[in-house]
């Protein structure tokens, strides 16, 4: 008994400590093994990538970053420096050295993943100290399931906020001009510089996200994300979430600006009908939404069939297949089209071509603006 009354009455600081020393440690002094467990992985896994991804087996001449360090600090040594080495043209080409691009590239990989562990850490001492402050003053204990389900609750809103831009008016919200800030970047820098920077990343030869990958053990090899004749569907479907990040602010603004319009009437109204947040939301916030954004959203996909710019930008078509005439796996009718045209000089089909393409994209829009009734008037 004398036991259990010390340990719900250890101090608060000293649970912190322990948190701070062992990832977890407090939370599993407060008896919350899970959450003690989640973050002594965490812990764990970060320096288990850092030795790894290092040779630290191999310290004869010495502990260098250079040679030595894994991810992260080889990373953040790259970052400053940018290299020391330089390559050199020889007879047989280039000799090794460091590429200060992709150095600089994984330093900030390295940087940005620090800084997700660092919130982590913090996290994990805050959490077992505000716990036991918890179990001190009330003498309650709640378990890991529990303060999990209390988290969900509470940060439901930010968990499922990358999915939905209608979640940015929900009251639970903070910070939105932050959120809203970050969600129109893609409006804030040219998409024909956007789609030059991901092609930079994903490059297969020196770019960081493969260096990355292979450096973590997670690859064997380099993968080659545009231009791989054997996996074609990478750059498909890097190609489609570019352009998903692409178009995110416009329909953040399109459908952020129709729920400034909708009154707070309906939603007390259903409130006091005993409506939960899921039927308020189907029930009125959807119709509503669809009812003034159907048409737009139907010719924003639309005009998809004629999004020249991120493909030729970031693929150029490719890669090649030797089953189309002039076209790549991920080439669109309308970058086809330059291909056939300026590329091939066939003007001919170009334009026999582009007529059918006309008639398909009208009969299409038609046909959706008919069905979502934006045609009928009001």
């Amino acid at each position: 008994m004398n036991n259990s009354n010390t340990k719900q009455t250890m101090p608060a600081w000293a649970i912190g400590i322990l948190s701070a020393i062992v990832w977890g440690g407090g939370q599993w002094l407060n008896r919350q093994y899970l959450k003690g467990f989640l973050f002594f992985l965490i812990g764990a896994g970060s320096i288990t990538a850092e030795l790894i991804t290092g040779h630290y087996n191999d310290m004869s001449a010495g502990f260098r970053l250079r040679e030595n360090g894994g991810f992260f600090l080889k990373g953040i040594w790259g970052l400053v420096t940018l290299g020391t080495q330089p390559r050199k043209m020889g007879m047989s080409g280039l000799t090794p050295g460091d590429h200060s691009i992709v150095l600089m590239a994984n330093g900030i990989i390295a940087l940005f993943v620090i800084l997700v562990l660092l919130f982590f850490y913090v996290w994990n001492i805050r959490d077992a100290v505000i716990v036991r402050r918890r179990m001190n003053e009330s003498g309650t204990q709640q378990s890991s399931l529990q303060d999990m389900k209390k988290l969900w609750e509470s940060m439901y809103a930010y968990i499922v906020l990358s999915p939905a831009a209608v979640l940015l008016n929900n009251p639970a919200v903070k910070f939105k001009k932050l959120w809203r800030s970050i969600y129109i970047l893609p409006w804030a820098v040219p998409a024909m510089i956007s789609a030059l920077v991901f092609k930079s990343m994903f490059n297969g030869q020196f770019g960081p996200i493969s260096q990355f990958l292979l450096d973590t053990g997670l690859t064997d090899e380099r993968i080659y994300w545009f231009t791989d004749p054997n996996h074609t569907y990478l750059a498909r479907i890097l190609a489609l979430l570019i352009n998903l990040w692409l178009g995110f602010p416009y329909f953040m603004a399109l459908i952020g600006g129709t729920l400034t319009t909708v009154s707070d009437s309906y939603y007390e109204a259903a409130r006091m009908d005993g409506a939960t947040s899921g039927q308020t939301f189907w029930k009125i916030t959807f119709p509503i939404v669809y009812k003034a954004t159907a048409p737009l959203l139907m010719l924003s996909f639309v005009s998809n069939f004629n999004n020249f710019g991120v493909i030729y930008f970031l693929t150029e078509g490719g890669p090649a297949n030797p089953d189309y005439n002039f076209a790549g796996n991920t080439d669109l009718l309308i970058t086809w089209l330059y291909k056939l045209t300026l590329d091939n000089r066939l003007y001919n089909m170009g334009a026999v071509m582009s007529i059918i393409v006309f008639l398909i994209v009208a009969s299409f829009s038609l046909i959706n603006l008919r069905k979502s009734k934006s045609l009928e008037e009001i």
